[in-house]
């Protein structure tokens, strides 16, 4: 991010800021977030501030004053950017998306185990997800996808989304909304 805030002394467009931290600094911070996505909130929101300071000094680059009771969401807004938690869910769904529908060849299918409810089952989670208590599979990749899913499929609108039978298009037009 010194790099971006160094060299880019004479920029002035709110759009050139935004390219540049997306392909010098976002990048890295999202690389590999399927595997070590933070558990810790302490950790998330570490991530978090690295973005809120570059937005702060766009902001304040653009209109040469930094108000200081803007709140990030706002931030988030009026430059058209997702925070990175939801960046990272919607990774973790895509690529669950994936592997579930086959788009994916993965080893990680067969970890996969479906829940099918009864009629008048009062769980109509898709996934069940394991009781780990500890060990590499307690914060698994798997296991937070699933659990994710079920978490968003709980509050969504019965139809609406179906992780099983939608199409690569309609999931990601689903995953827009969120």
């Amino acid at each position: 991010m010194g790099f971006v805030f160094r060299n880019t002394t004479s920029f002035t467009g709110a759009r050139t800021f935004l390219t540049l931290y997306c392909a010098f600094v976002r990048s890295q911070i999202e690389f590999g977030t399927l595997i070590w996505n933070p558990i810790l909130q302490k950790y998330s929101e570490a991530l978090e501030k690295i973005q809120r300071r570059f937005l702060k000094y766009t902001y304040y680059r653009i209109f040469q004053y930094y108000p200081s009771d803007i709140e990030y969401g706002e931030l988030l807004a009026g430059f058209e950017l997702r925070a990175l938690e939801s960046r990272r869910q919607i990774t973790q769904l895509r690529q669950l998306h994936s592997i579930v529908t086959g788009h994916n060849a993965s080893p990680l299918l067969h970890e996969i185990q479906l829940r099918i409810p009864r009629a008048n089952a009062r769980l109509k989670e898709t996934f069940y997800i394991n009781n780990y208590r500890k060990g590499p599979k307690k914060h698994s990749f798997i296991a937070r996808a699933c659990s994710l899913y079920n978490k968003i499929e709980k509050n969504a609108e019965i139809g609406s989304i179906d992780i099983l039978s939608q199409t690569r298009e309609e999931f990601e037009r689903y995953l827009a909304k969120i």
